[in-house]
């Protein structure tokens, strides 16, 4: 039996989408193209929106070993480190653990899930349907088509640029030496663009890089030969890695990531997730951003909604946060705005205030 819905992309966005879907009795296949539960390229902060909606669909992310982050801190040229309490509940979670979690939970709910299946290319039906090529298999034809393909483009189907699009996205996981006392996420900005560095687990560490194509060509696109500029450039890099030992066989990486994109109208598919929207990682709402455009989506579609309508609302949802994260983010990766960004964040009141602002929602509980 034909499904009434295909799902492109097993990440947070598609399977939160099967999720609600097959809960209201539609028929609904996703296809995720990795037939392992397998790292990404994201900082795995998971903020106090997101954690709401994660319960909601069913997920104790406490028990799936989330650690609790009620502290930013912002790190100085200088070598200080401003700490700022969070103006909201957050949690970090791999998104290994979470991804997987999220698919079990879409195949308990009556989704199926197709892994190691990815798509190839959809063609517009004239009756208002899709039919999507898959590798290895038929093709399908489905009245409603949602792509959730995260950072990756569909072919074909290519995002545009972005407003800051020069990026190289680049991860490592350490296990330290030694653990934090208290769990942070520590921001810290260095030339041409800025590192984030977050608890995962007991002992684990997640450094997440953003960095300009030009400055990661003059290393010679190699992670290690970065890394090793950043612990010489940036004093609480060099602290946090002191004795860490690398728990990937190599780092993860990710090109031409078009931050600051917003999509405000759709052909046919409905776009979720990062095909929807696409926030600057230091602002810390990439998953609840893919969330809310999975429940907006399938709200639109359950109502007798379109997908051009979805789009526009979605957009007009995420718009200012989206933007003015990028404005933040174009900054922090100018050596000239360093310095005064430094200071701002070291005024009360700053801090938390940039991380409302950035918000797609704010959780009931704040």
């Amino acid at each position: 039996m034909s499904p009434d819905v295909f799902i492109a992309g097993g990440g947070p966005a598609g399977s939160a989408a099967a999720i609600l879907l097959a809960r209201a009795g539609v028929r609904v296949t996703l296809a995720e193209k990795r037939r392992e539960a397998h790292h990404k390229v994201c900082g795995e902060f998971v903020s106090g929106e997101a954690v709401e909606t994660a319960r909601d669909l069913g997920l104790d992310l406490s028990a799936l070993g989330a650690v609790p982050i009620q502290v930013v801190a912002y790190a100085t040229p200088s070598g200080g480190v401003v700490r700022r309490t969070l103006p909201f509940p957050a949690v970090s979670l791999s998104r290994l653990v979470l991804d997987e979690a999220l698919l079990g939970a879409a195949e308990a709910a009556g989704a199926r899930v197709l892994r190691g299946v990815s798509v190839q290319g959809f063609d517009l039906d004239p009756d208002g349907g899709t039919t999507v090529r898959l590798d290895g298999d038929g093709p399908v034809q489905v009245p409603a088509f949602f792509a959730a393909t995260g950072k990756h483009d569909l072919r074909g189907h290519a995002r545009p640029e972005g407003r800051q699009g020069d990026l190289v996205g680049l991860k490592m996981l350490y296990r330290r030496a030694v653990a934090p006392s208290d769990p942070v996420v520590t921001i810290v900005p260095f030339r041409d663009g800025y590192a984030g560095l977050q608890p995962v687990g007991q002992d684990a560490v997640n450094l997440c890089l953003l960095v300009s194509r030009r400055r990661f060509a003059d290393h010679g696109g190699r992670f290690d030969d970065l890394v090793r500029s950043l612990v010489a450039e940036a004093p609480e890099i060099a602290r946090q890695l002191d004795g860490a030992e690398p728990l990937l066989d190599k780092a993860l990486a990710v090109t031409r990531i078009p931050y600051g994109y917003v999509r405000r109208v759709t052909e046919g598919p409905w776009w979720l997730g990062d095909q929807a929207a696409v926030i600057p990682s230091f602002a810390g709402d990439g998953i609840a951003i893919a969330l809310e455009s999975a429940r907006q989506a399938v709200d639109t579609l359950l109502s007798g909604g379109t997908a051009a309508g979805y789009q526009r609302r979605f957009a007009s949802t995420v718009s200012r946060q989206v933007g003015a994260a990028t404005v933040l983010s174009q900054l922090m990766v100018r050596p000239s705005w360093q310095r005064p960004s430094a200071l701002l964040a070291a005024v009360p009141g700053v801090l938390a205030g940039i991380g409302l602002l950035t918000r797609v929602r704010l959780p009931t509980g704040a």
